[in-house]
């Protein structure tokens, strides 16, 4: 009985030792909480004991990944160079080796900048993964992983043992697309049962690169297209939200008015996500933040994601390769004058650079071709506008000698212009089928970087960098 009584006394009294140990560590972080929040210059010096303790209660059995050092290696080719960071096991900036920025100074002086895509420090890429833990969830943005670089090929894993890991693996090519794997295995060790879903949260603040930012705002926007059906996009303008979980979703692109970052589905695909936009006024750097959430399969501490991520230039023929829709992203306008700007006017210009490789020259050639496409609809309105000038002598007496009977006037008027064969509408007619043409010049010159000198992005100051 005294052995039994023992037992039970210890087990209580450790049970009341790791209660009061929590305590105690919860009343240290509200205490530190609130210093912070008066806003106290003293440096705060954490035990660590304490900090340990901290640690464990966030992120349990996963505490070993919390804490290491960051390195950051990279994978590059021809095109971008890719910096990562070892904590996140995610990418940290895109290096664009065939564009640039120009810094211009108060003095007015250029200066050439490398040019970097999804590099701003706000940006986030990380799995949220409901936990039991004291904070309900842990993101890998918190964890450190371990980098092997074996050619073009990037595994960042953050492991406990040889069962309980998360993996993402990057592989890249000649272009400008990422081959990307993740596996999260055996988390059933923090993981809350209840909860059947682990999101990809990613982040991303859209910075300024031209000096003369209207159009770009107009530009930059997060799409989307959901399997058989057509592209779909987020407000441009403001803010705006969408839920996606009816069918799975092909591909979501973060874009501007010049590049995009895009997720391409493969293998499950994407089978639900939210996605978000919040648009900035123009005493920010960022134009905008996009954010997409998607949602995976969560199943007994394990999920897996499979996709292309592409980052690069709003190229219409390189994004259309990819034969899923993704020209999409470059908005060459809606209703027609979209449909004359992707199969009329960008094929001829694209024969053109061809040739001439100079872009001043390649439009000043298109906007001859498309003069000379046009010269029956103007030959028309000039020719009408010569018999109706004919006949004016002629209306006018009619004016006259009728001038109390305007009806008959407008009957006699007819006749003429019968009689002469002159169409009362062959002035304005043609004009106003030319319009839809002339006016499908201005987004296809918006939002093609080769139109932009030297592929130079101009900037009143050197925006995230």
């Amino acid at each position: 009985m005294a052995m039994v009584y023992d037992a039970i006394t210890n087990a209580i009294g450790g049970t009341k030792r790791i209660t009061d140990s929590v305590a105690l560590v919860q009343r240290q972080a509200d205490s530190l909480k609130n210093l912070t929040n008066q806003g106290t210059n003293n440096p705060i010096v954490v035990p660590d004991s304490v900090r340990n303790l901290m640690i464990n209660s966030e992120f349990g059995a996963l505490s070993g990944l919390a804490q290491g050092q960051i390195t950051e290696p990279t994978l590059e080719n021809e095109v971008f160079k890719i910096t990562f960071s070892s904590k996140g096991g995610r990418i940290k900036n895109v290096l664009l080796k065939e564009h640039f920025k120009i810094y211009t100074d108060s003095l007015r002086k250029d200066t050439k900048l490398p040019l970097y895509l999804f590099e701003d420090i706000k940006n986030r890429f990380e799995y949220i993964i409901p936990t039991a833990t004291a904070k309900g969830k842990i993101s890998t943005e918190d964890l450190y992983f371990t980098p092997s670089v074996s050619g073009n090929q990037l595994v960042m894993r953050a492991s406990v043992d040889a069962n309980t890991f998360i993996e993402q693996k990057y592989v890249i090519g000649k272009g400008f697309d990422i081959d990307y794997e993740a596996q999260l295995k055996g988390l059933g060790v923090v993981a809350n049962p209840n909860i059947k879903t682990v999101q990809l949260n990613v982040e991303n603040y859209l910075d300024l690169l031209e000096k003369n930012d209207t159009y770009e705002r107009s530009y930059s926007y997060q799409r989307y297209k959901i399997e058989g059906e057509t592209s779909d996009y987020l407000g441009a303008t403001g803010s705006d939200r969408e839920e996606l979980n009816k069918k799975p979703i092909t591909w979501i692109s973060h874009a501007n008015q010049f590049f995009n970052t895009s997720f391409l589905s493969q293998g499950a695909g994407f089978k639900s996500a939210v996605l978000e936009s919040e648009g900035y006024d123009r005493s920010s750097n960022d134009l905008k933040k996009v954010v997409s959430k998607i949602e995976l399969p969560f199943s007994g501490g394990e999920a897996a994601l499979k996709m292309k991520i592409f980052i690069g230039p709003n190229d219409f023929n390189l994004l259309k390769s990819y034969k899923i829709g993704l020209e999409d992203v470059v908005d060459y306008g809606g209703s027609i004058l979209g449909t004359i700007n992707r199969w009329a006017i960008r094929p001829i210009f694209d024969f053109l650079q061809g040739i001439f490789g100079n872009a001043a020259t390649c439009i000043l050639l298109l906007t001859l071709i498309v003069k000379a496409l046009l010269y029956p609809l103007s030959y028309k309105q000039l020719r009408s506008q010569a018999k109706t000038t004919a006949l004016k002598p002629e209306i006018d007496k009619l004016k006259v000698k009728l001038k109390d009977d305007q009806q008959q006037v407008q009957v006699e008027t007819m006749k003429l212009y019968n009689e002469f064969g002159v169409n009362p509408l062959g002035g304005c007619l043609p004009t106003l089928l030319q319009m839809p043409i002339w006016m499908a010049f201005v987004p296809i010159f918006s939002c093609f970087d080769r139109f932009s000198p030297k592929r130079f992005f101009m900037g009143n100051r050197p925006h995230g960098l």
